[in-house]
């Protein structure tokens, strides 16, 4: 089961995967592919959880747009992210960046967004925990573009692509404010090895000295965790292990890091010992509480 677009990199992920997978099983029992559309794969994850036997024969295959939707309480969102069994999943950077007009000073800045808001909820966050207001303004442009040509005063550069884009935005004298991290093996979040030179959130505020709320920096870090979250592929709570186990050798075997194509500017995890992110993203009751809180005040 596939979320996303007809002409999306998930489904042609998966079309590729399908592939692959085809030429290793019997001739009698080949994949099935179904392709459930929408946009941030809500609909897919209530389907997958609702109807979904954890044998071992259906995976889902979504990105972090879904997880992001249950964080901020979509009322579509019937599935619970704690229930998502990772046996790959693929993570991308995500850099803040500020043109060299934006100020301090500025009662509210703009921030520039792409079509499919929720990925710009992290930086939202983390500009009001910095003490500012911000703005989103959904664009047809490339955020770096719109804030080139003057149309916003940040951007968030987000997936396989943002490294490069932060390098060519610093010689564009625009300045990198905070990236969304990596986790560690702990779930701590750490400087992204992709864009080393840019600090997180946490070490911001604490380089600022401003001090907030811990439950909304938690908030944050679930946030930026679901941003970063390319692509997922997930089998059912409380299927066996030897059934999960199967899984992640023929994703092993089948190589699906080089099925994106660009493996240099996303990192794939399909070992056990991985990080996969999935809990990362999983908010307590108090994170929780802190972030509905904070969205009941946001006009959009």
């Amino acid at each position: 089961m596939v979320a996303g677009r007809a002409d999306g990199a998930l489904v042609a992920l998966a079309i590729k995967l399908k592939e692959r997978m085809d030429a290793l099983l019997p001739p009698n029992q080949p994949s099935h592919l179904d392709r459930m559309g929408g946009e941030d794969g809500v609909t897919v994850a209530n389907q997958f959880e609702a109807n979904v036997a954890p044998d071992g024969e259906t995976a889902l295959i979504v990105s972090g747009s879904a997880a992001l939707a249950w964080l901020a309480g979509d009322p579509r969102a019937q599935f619970d992210i704690g229930h998502w069994l990772p046996v790959a999943t693929a993570q991308v950077s995500g850099v803040v960046i500020a043109s060299a007009a934006s100020s301090p000073q500025l009662a509210a800045l703009r921030l520039a967004v792409e079509p499919g808001p929720a990925h710009a909820l992290p930086v939202e966050l983390g500009v009001h925990l910095l003490g500012q207001n911000v703005t989103s303004i959904i664009t047809s442009l490339d955020p770096l573009r719109a804030l080139h040509a003057g149309d916003a005063d940040m951007a968030l550069l987000l997936g396989r692509d943002s490294a490069r884009q932060t390098i060519e935005a610093v010689s564009l004298q625009m300045t990198p404010l905070f990236s969304l991290g990596s986790l560690d093996a702990t779930n701590q979040v750490v400087r992204d090895p992709a864009v080393a030179r840019v600090p997180t959130l946490p070490e911001l505020l604490a380089a600022r000295q401003i001090t907030v709320d811990p439950a909304l920096v938690s908030a944050w870090r679930c946030l930026a965790a679901a941003a970063r979250l390319d692509a997922a592929l997930l089998l059912p709570w409380l299927t066996p292990a030897n059934l999960v186990a199967w899984w992640r050798v023929m994703l092993q075997d089948v190589q699906i890091a080089k099925l994106s194509g660009d493996s240099d500017s996303v990192v794939w995890h399909t070992n056990p010992t991985d990080n996969f992110g999935v809990t990362a993203m999983i908010a307590d009751t108090q994170t929780s509480l802190a972030l509905h809180r904070w969205l009941a005040t946001r006009a959009r």
